[in-house]
């Protein structure tokens, strides 16, 4: 069967059907990886984004059919201090893309719609290795900056 990804938009029949699978794998990414944010809240935001005239948030699956939706990729347009930047936030697949160039014209998908939005430069946020790699491999990413945490409401080791 036949591998293909589909840009969730509003102008796209197939979207219509695929976005409540779209929507519960980003509150699942959410709560398996533990992100800064609260599920729901972006499945809401998501949504609202979806029926936008000019969205800056951007949902891709992976869909096969027989299978159905076995990834996605969430895009956001941010602004920083007058840069404006097109963030893959979340990319997951259970089984692997057939064709690597599949994942390249998902990727080009991101880019087009970030130059679109004014975005100048695509940033990755992960905290898996195996992203960093393949988002190296592929698309050509480069490692820019280290975001390291802790949290304000533990004290420190003596």
């Amino acid at each position: 069967m036949e591998q293909q990804f589909v840009v969730l938009n509003k102008a796209n029949p197939m979207a219509w059907a695929l976005m409540p699978y779209a929507i519960e794998r980003i509150k699942q990414f959410c709560i398996k990886h533990r992100t800064d944010v609260n599920p729901e809240e972006l499945a809401n935001l998501v949504q609202q984004h979806f029926l936008a005239d000019n969205p800056l948030l951007l949902v891709i699956v992976g869909y096969q059919k027989g299978v159905g939706v076995f990834a996605h990729a969430l895009g956001s347009i941010d602004d920083l201090t007058g840069n404006r930047f097109m963030t893959v936030m979340q990319f997951e697949t259970d089984i692997p893309f057939q064709d690597r160039e599949e994942l390249k014209r998902m990727w080009d998908q991101f880019r087009l719609w970030g130059i679109a939005n004014g975005a100048t430069d695509g940033q990755l946020v992960t905290m898996d290795d195996a992203h960093v790699r393949m988002f190296k491999r592929y698309y050509g990413f480069k490692r820019h900056r280290i975001t390291m945490r802790k949290s304000l409401l533990e004290k420190d080791n003596e």
